[in-house]
């Protein structure tokens, strides 16, 4: 199984795919009333709650892009941050 991620402090999309076929995919909102700790960490806990249901194998996430939008690239850098602690730690490149 392989887990792809499209990671955002607002909307975390991710996908599971086996033998080229999607199993599952969805996307994990946060609010921006929660604090920003609050938001990463339930981003955190859900990442491993997909890995651990689909028993992904691997894991591919999309890399940081941005224009003009400093502030939006550095809320999408924390959660790339706390999806690659989980990843290191249990592991998965």
């Amino acid at each position: 199984m392989v887990l792809g991620i499209d990671p955002g402090l607002e909307n975390t999309g991710w996908g599971v795919v086996e033998n080229n076929k999607l199993v599952e995919c969805g996307v994990i909102l946060t609010t921006n009333k929660d604090k920003s700790e609050d938001r990463l960490e339930k981003i955190f806990e859900e990442i491993q709650k997909i890995i651990k249901k689909y028993k992904v194998d691997e894991v591919a996430m999309e890399s940081l892009f941005f224009a003009k939008n400093v502030r939006s690239a550095m809320t999408v850098a924390e959660a790339i941050g706390v999806i690659n602690q989980f990843l290191n730690t249990h592991r998965y490149r």
